[in-house]
């Protein structure tokens, strides 16, 4: 392996157990927002995008309780997350629940990967139409740093590129398709009382939360 990757990688494995694994304070400022305006004793909360229960061991943190239907694409062990009544195996573009059958929807990180702009644009109105109350965050493209490759501006380079880099140089590609500010308002106008919180960065626009507080604020 190059200097390059191997530099890299440990950069990567830094960044997931300080900001994954470990108490990320975006993610915490992220979870309070949520907790103060969006959580409410007694209200079932799904988590779309489970991966590994990060979101579980946060909201235990801050003294959550509430009842959590885990939803992922791949079978997860839950076993660590008390919290957790149900394990639900599906894709996140077709949620397998009622209209407006869950109390609040969380969703972290996880617009930018399940594919193009059809299928992210299917995976929001999903929400929007099974949650109450919801909370979604992605990334934003224009952020100079792509968290997924610590590479300045890698997101803007042609994909055959950002491949060959992520792979030679690098030792770490993974495909990603984030959304801008037009993108995410256009998300926004899919549905009634969808608000945008920009979440900052040295004054950047590091990532965007597609958000309802307002379960009676949904246009029927």
């Amino acid at each position: 392996m190059n200097p390059v990757a191997k530099r890299v990688r440990k950069l990567l494995s830094w960044r997931h157990r300080r900001f994954v694994a470990g108490g990320n304070p975006f993610r915490e400022c992220r979870l309070q927002f949520f907790v103060n305006t969006f959580v409410r004793e007694g209200e079932r909360i799904l988590d779309v995008g489970y991966g590994y229960g990060q979101f579980e061991d946060q909201l235990a943190r801050f003294g959550v309780r509430n009842a959590i239907i885990a939803l992922d694409i791949v079978p997860r062990n839950t076993s660590g997350n008390p919290n957790v009544t149900a394990f639900v195996v599906a894709d996140a573009a077709h949620l397998p629940f009622a209209a407006r059958s869950i109390d609040v929807i969380y969703c972290n990180s996880l617009l930018e990967h399940v594919g193009d702009w059809r299928v992210q644009r299917q995976a929001f109105a999903e929400v929007e139409r099974v949650g109450c109350k919801f909370f979604v965050q992605t990334p934003n493209r224009h952020f100079p740093i792509d968290a997924h490759h610590l590479f300045p501006f890698f997101q803007h380079l042609p994909r055959s590129i950002q491949q060959w880099i992520g792979q030679n140089v690098l030792g770490h590609y993974e495909q990603v398709w984030l959304l801008d500010r037009g993108a995410v308002k256009k998300l926004a106008s899919i549905g009634h009382g969808i608000a945008i919180w920009e979440e900052k960065m040295l004054g950047l626009t590091k990532s965007f939360v597609l958000y309802r507080r307002d379960p009676a604020d949904r246009g029927e």
